[in-house]
């Protein structure tokens, strides 16, 4: 892949194009030129660190994690706090539900700025980054949290 800008390679890896799509372009910007295949690409990819996956070093994700399970408790105790349309013992059952243990910590890039951020998004300049939830959480504290977000997100 002599002669291949490696800023237009990583421009489409980063739109999130495939190597299989890429290949296909030099093929046809380049006609004739040799080494131009997925494979190539891929391991031009490879050979320059070129991927899509997150930016982010692990000191920083695990900060925006941090910083998005901290977020994300705080939502759902304010909600519950504020709330008037339970009673005491709901109140009671919802704050054993609040606890920091329970919360999501998951997280995944979202290469998509054009979606709105969904529950438990988290934005780390130009990324979002998603909550995904616990799989062995019950389902009432996952119901819980379902609640507890809509009322925040009413005020």
């Amino acid at each position: 892949m002599d002669g291949v800008d490696e800023d237009f390679v990583r421009k489409r890896v980063e739109e999130g194009n495939s190597h299989a799509v890429i290949s296909e372009e030099l093929q046809t910007m380049f006609p004739g030129l040799r080494g131009l295949s997925e494979r190539s690409v891929r391991r031009f990819c490879t050979d320059r660190g070129i991927s899509r996956r997150c930016s982010l070093t692990k000191e920083e994700l695990e900060r925006c994690v941090s910083d998005a399970v901290s977020e994300k408790l705080q939502r759902r105790s304010s909600a519950l706090e504020m709330s008037t349309t339970l009673n005491g013992e709901q109140k009671k059952t919802y704050a054993s539900a609040t606890k920091l243990e329970l919360m999501s910590s998951e997280v995944s890039e979202n290469s998509s700025d054009n979606e709105p951020p969904s529950e438990g998004a988290y934005t780390a300049g130009r990324s979002q980054l998603l909550i995904r939830p616990l799989p062995w959480r019950a389902i009432e504290a996952t119901k819980v949290f379902e609640v507890l977000d809509r009322k925040y997100a009413r005020r």
